[in-house]
């Protein structure tokens, strides 16, 4: 039977939607890291998900082919921690691909457009558990995760169709990221019967809860979304 720890659900949409956070003592809101202790944001319990509003980058890891055979393949971003660090990204979005022999690899189309700041997955979430775990207080990092192998891999030897595999993809994220910093689908579902419920009954979770945290979506609607939730309602 599929298990599913992290349930790396689009039910879940958790989305950053309009609002704003204080700013305290005059900085921004998770610019700078103030240490151990209490929490210096004074309306962490009043404030929940819904109130922020953050940056966030599609194709995350893009970096500008030599050969541009498609005007919305020519940029690149800065690396993950640059976004991070100095741009104040807090959303990612990152394509993964399954390759034959070296596992999970993030980019956006094989051979095609496939130039990356980070290519092995492990790699792109070791940059973000780093500044996560150099920065505690930070508002909750979104990283969305497009499964992307319906569009080239069938016909690129290196690379192959995610199939039932979907346990291996969580087995790396869990290599990769501590469970303790993830906040999943049944971290919110709590005791309730599922997650309407809980959202109606007790609301998104407040910044309090999800300082220092990541969220997890699965962008797919189709195949994967399907194989995925199997088993878990």
């Amino acid at each position: 039977m599929h298990r599913s720890p992290l349930q790396l659900t689009p039910i879940l949409a958790l989305s950053l939607t309009l609002g704003c956070t204080p700013k305290p003592s005059g900085d921004s809101a998770d610019s700078a890291d103030p240490g151990p202790g209490p929490s210096p944001y004074t309306l962490d319990d009043t404030l929940r998900l819904q109130h922020v509003q953050a940056l966030g980058t599609h194709n995350s890891t893009h970096i500008e082919p030599d050969s541009v055979i498609h005007p919305s393949h020519a940029y690149t971003h800065p690396p993950l921690t640059t976004q991070l660090v100095e741009h104040g990204v807090r959303a990612f979005e990152l394509d993964i691909h399954l390759h034959v022999d070296d596992g999970f690899h993030v980019f956006h189309l094989p051979n095609v457009d496939a130039e990356t700041t980070c290519l092995r997955l492990a790699d792109c979430l070791g940059e973000i558990k780093a500044w996560s775990q150099a920065n505690p207080w930070h508002l909750p990092l979104m990283i969305w995760m497009e499964p992307k192998d319906e569009d080239l891999d069938s016909i690129v030897p290196e690379y192959e169709l995610f199939g039932e595999r979907h346990d291996e993809w969580e087995d790396a994220i869990l290599a990769s990221l501590p469970r303790e910093t993830i906040f999943t689908p049944d971290d919110l579902r709590g005791e309730h019967a599922d997650l309407p419920t809980a959202i109606a009954e007790g609301g998104f979770p407040t910044l309090g809860e999800l300082r220092g945290k990541v969220v997890l979506s699965m962008l797919d609607s189709d195949n994967h979304r399907t194989a995925y939730l199997e088993g878990h309602r």
